[in-house]
């Protein structure tokens, strides 16, 4: 997938300027692209195989981003804007569950 085919991808389900992005349809987003990168469009044929020597998630974080280098540019690029996308929206989700949670908490308490 080139680049300019994904940002037509992304344009097609989030609209222009991600207007209609959610924590919920990026979840979905970021999903089916990975399942659909993953198929083969990646090199090697298929995703970055964890270390079966890291002992922590920061050591699989580290290996992640230093094996990014190996891919085509293009194919970084959209793995990259993926990861960041999927970041981003989980603080926001995470973010409102914290603002929101006294909400709720005080209607339990009723």
């Amino acid at each position: 997938m080139t680049l300019s085919e994904f940002r037509e991808r992304v344009e097609a389900f989030f609209g222009p300027n991600l207007s209609r992005a959610t924590p919920a349809n990026v979840r979905e987003f970021v999903d089916s692209m990975y399942a659909e990168l993953w198929k083969g469009a990646l090199p090697r044929g298929g995703p970055i195989e964890i270390s079966e020597t890291a002992t922590s998630f920061e050591e699989i974080v580290k290996d992640f981003f230093a094996r990014i280098f190996d891919y085509p540019p293009e194919q970084a690029v959209i793995v990259l804007w993926l990861m960041a996308l999927d970041l981003c929206f989980a603080a926001i989700e995470q973010g409102e569950e914290e603002r929101f949670a006294p909400l709720f908490r005080e209607l339990s308490e009723e």
